[in-house]
């Protein structure tokens, strides 16, 4: 209560003084120095032209440039008034340990992303996420049914519809997917691709997603200007494990997550008995 009550007399009685007296000083300027111009001055802190466009964005200049500068000033004058005000209440031995600590974990942070960055392996074969896979099944449960199936879009028109219905019936792949590049049809053919039902909705309207829910495999169906092709190959449902092939960018994910916190691991005790053999390190006890 007693600081809140310092920092609110503070502010009334004595900041908005400093500003005015800033104000007159930003009023005439000083001439320009080896660092440039100066453009204000506050508690003897001065902001220079130079110093004020190199914390500018470039992009920022596209408007105003003027106005852009006179903000920028004006925001440096109000926080050094409030940073020297700040300073009288706030206790700087606490805040000096604080940064101390921040600096300390920050530059601990960078250097072990800057060490997996030059020692990590991110490769990952098929292999290893299915043994993932495998051993984690319970962590991979599908919230909402999932398909794989072949789908294809094409205009509706009698010429495209006449050519593609028998490779459709052939089940062509290869023909399939050529035949939607030179007809400006959108085509998903393989075979090992599975959709969540939230992806599947993306690909088709309502109409041909309720024939889905009708128990056949295979169908066409017409839709504003287009014909869609869907054959189900197979169906997984809500609250069982998830097919592997949906959930292996995750599983890579982690299988990378858990390789770094190893490495990270072995690293700091290999660098710790380092430095324990070469008496770098000393443990005092008061026993």
């Amino acid at each position: 209560m007693l600081m809140k009550k310092s920092f609110h007399h503070l502010l009334n009685s004595r900041v908005f003084a400093c500003m005015a007296c800033v104000l007159v000083l930003y009023g005439c300027p000083e001439r320009p120095s080896e660092k440039g111009e100066v453009l204000a001055e506050v508690y003897g802190e001065k902001l220079y032209l130079d110093e004020a466009k190199a914390s500018i964005p470039a992009s920022m200049f596209d408007k105003d440039s003027a106005a852009v500068i006179t903000k920028f000033v004006n925001d440096w004058i109000l926080n050094q008034v409030l940073y020297r005000h700040a300073s009288k209440i706030i206790d700087q031995k606490a805040l000096d340990k604080e940064i101390e600590n921040y600096r300390l974990s920050l530059t601990i942070a960078r250097f072990e992303a800057l060490w997996l960055e030059e020692n990590l392996n991110t490769s990952i074969t098929q292999d290893e996420v299915q043994r993932y896979y495998l051993g984690n099944t319970g962590q991979f449960i599908l919230e909402e049914d999932a398909l794989r199936c072949l789908f294809i879009k094409v205009l509706d028109t009698a010429d495209i519809v006449k050519r593609i219905d028998p490779i459709w019936k052939k089940d062509a792949r290869d023909s399939l997917a050529m035949f939607c590049t030179q007809n400006a049809g959108h085509c998903l053919v393989n075979e090992d691709q599975w959709f969540t039902e939230s992806e599947y909705k993306l690909y088709v309207p309502p109409a041909v997603f309720d024939q889905r829910r009708s128990g056949r495999t295979s169908f066409s169906e017409s839709h504003n200007g287009f014909k869609y092709y869907v054959k189900i190959l197979e169906k997984a449902q809500k609250d069982n494990p998830s097919p592997v092939q949906l959930v292996q960018d995750k599983i890579k994910q982690r299988i990378l997550h858990n390789r770094s916190r190893n490495l990270l691991r072995d690293m700091k005790e290999e660098l710790f008995k380092r430095n324990i053999q070469n008496k770098e390190i000393k443990v005092y006890t008061n026993s």
